[in-house]
């Protein structure tokens, strides 16, 4: 059971760079919150950012653009995954323009992003298998494909829960037809075997339908 939404954010200051947040702290649901997701972006850009602090429930945004309108979510998280939905979109304006707060009810929906998690499961010389989930943190998809880079020397030469394209740097994996249905805050997760010379390190990024993942550790 996840926690529940976190009470309607709001402005505690606004700067010409910055913008000072606060909200009343989600219930908890099967376990204890341990942190809180804010979510950011200058009205109509297509390039949003996610934040992730401590199960505080005040937050100053830093590093803004003067004279520039900003929407803003917040959503709860607890320790063994479980995510609230997003509060209501806050609008607010870095000083130069109009301060007014706007706060909607129906939580307008962010552009798509997602966070992704890559688990070395097993290795030997010259081998692998590694477990990859990525979250889904915005629109409902049908149909997925997640893509990342691969290492000088490495490869992947079979996948589970998903089918693949390899190629000499990158790996592109697509849906099966029985997983291609994902929710917002829906989880992807599927295998890989592969073969490595050299070294084995965790990619630095992944994609998700297109969009940039966050990578979690």
């Amino acid at each position: 059971m996840p926690p529940t939404v976190p009470g309607i954010v709001r402005t505690t200051g606004v700067t010409a760079t910055s913008i000072s947040l606060a909200w009343t702290a989600s219930s908890p649901g099967c376990c204890p919150v341990t942190s809180y997701d804010i979510w950011y972006q200058a009205v109509g850009s297509t390039y949003p950012i996610l934040t992730n602090i401590s199960a505080a429930t005040a937050y100053t945004i830093p590093g803004l653009q003067p004279n520039t309108a900003y929407e803003i979510q917040v959503r709860a998280r607890d320790g063994v995954g479980h995510v609230s939905a997003y509060s209501a979109m806050l609008t607010v304006s870095t000083t130069g323009v109009s301060t007014s707060v706007v706060a909607t009810t129906g939580g307008n929906s962010p552009p798509l992003v997602c966070w992704a998690t890559y688990r070395v499961m097993s290795r030997w010389p010259g081998g692998f298998t590694a477990e990859v989930t990525v979250e889904n943190g915005y629109a409902a998809v049908t149909g997925w494909k997640v893509g990342f880079g691969l290492a000088a020397g490495q490869s992947v030469t079979q996948a589970w829960n998903a089918t693949f394209t390899p190629a000499s740097s990158a790996a592109v994996f697509t849906n099966l037809p029985r997983n291609g249905s994902v929710p917002r805050g829906g989880k992807v997760t599927f295998g890989i075997l592969g073969t490595w010379t050299g070294s084995k390190p965790v990619p630095a990024g992944m994609s998700f339908t297109n969009a940039p993942c966050a990578m979690r550790s």
